[in-house]
């Protein structure tokens, strides 16, 4: 049903006409999946996440790093991510934490490179994790096995 619902809904937003009726009607076009109010106060309060991370790797880092690992990866890690609000809060909280540490980390931050990306904010070696604390957003380390 959601397969057939798509297809008639991508074809319809093909279209100026019937564009303009899933704008203006969103909560009806999307069988209420989708407000034009939004969510209200109370809900994003009621709101929070979980995201689990899962990685996996070498145990022993090469000296050159150009050379690879001839065997396949011995390490995996397993990291939970939660935090309020859904995607409204955490935004926020998350595009503020990593410009503060590309601000205020600098020394952390690598030597090297060009234009800093939100990615280079999550090195170890940043004070990343604590502003996040400030917005309720949790990183912990849940299992870590070779």
């Amino acid at each position: 049903m959601l397969a057939l619902w798509l297809m008639v809904f991508s074809y319809l937003a093909r279209f100026e006409l019937t564009r303009k009726i899933l704008q203006t009607f969103p909560d009806q076009c999307s069988f209420n999946m989708f407000k034009e109010s939004g969510p209200t106060k109370e809900q994003m309060d009621q709101a929070s996440y979980v995201y689990w991370f899962v990685g996996t790797g070498w145990e022993t880092k090469l000296a050159d790093p150009k050379e690879q690992h001839k065997e396949e990866p011995n390490a995996k890690i397993f990291i939970r991510c939660e935090g309020p609000g859904g995607p409204y809060l955490t935004t926020c909280g998350c595009v503020l934490s990593a410009a503060f540490t590309i601000l205020q980390d600098r020394d952390a931050l690598p030597s090297t490179g060009g234009v800093y990306t939100s990615a280079a904010a999550f090195d170890s070696g940043t004070k990343i994790y604590e502003r996040l604390e400030q917005f309720g957003i949790t990183f912990r380390i849940v299992d870590s096995a070779q």
